[in-house]
């Protein structure tokens, strides 16, 4: 049996998981060759990339939606857009929900084994953070944080 870890970059270019690379890493798992196992923090780190990535997008719609109200529209026009905005408003919790479960769904759908942070592992970062030893590229790079924890 082969294992296989991977790090958010991999999802974060095929976030959808439809390009060759995950069906045969599905196709792989299924059939009982392999393994694959995430790091909790990779997929707290992927999911929260897709929910920034919807909200960004749902802004960006509620945004055009406003100045498009502030246009010299048709009042009726302008009340079904402000419904349109209401309801658009309230799926920033809906999109969180289907991302996470999604991402849940397709984990045991394959059989990947995702390993949580350990309690051992919040000091020996820190350490590593504070030293900027290893994977830290120099002392308190918060942006290697993830990183150590994979």
């Amino acid at each position: 049996m082969i294992n296989v870890v991977v790090d958010t970059t991999v999802f974060r270019n095929d976030p959808a998981r439809k390009k060759a690379a995950f069906q045969t890493i599905k196709k792989l798992a299924s059939a009982g060759e392999l393994k694959l196992h995430i790091p909790q923090i990779v997929k707290q780190e992927f999911l929260s990339q897709q929910i920034d990535q919807y909200h960004a997008s749902l802004s960006e719609i509620l945004k055009n939606l406003l100045v498009f109200t502030k246009k010299n529209i048709p009042e009726d026009a302008r009340k079904l857009l402000k419904t349109q905005e209401k309801q658009l408003s309230n799926l920033k919790e809906e999109l969180f929900t289907f991302a996470k479960r999604e991402f849940e769904q397709w984990i045991l759908d394959i059989g990947a084994e995702v390993h949580p942070i350990s309690e051992s592992h919040g000091p020996k970062v820190m350490e590593a953070y504070f030293s900027g030893d290893p994977p830290f590229r120099e002392k308190k790079s918060r942006l290697d944080i993830p990183d150590a924890f994979i």
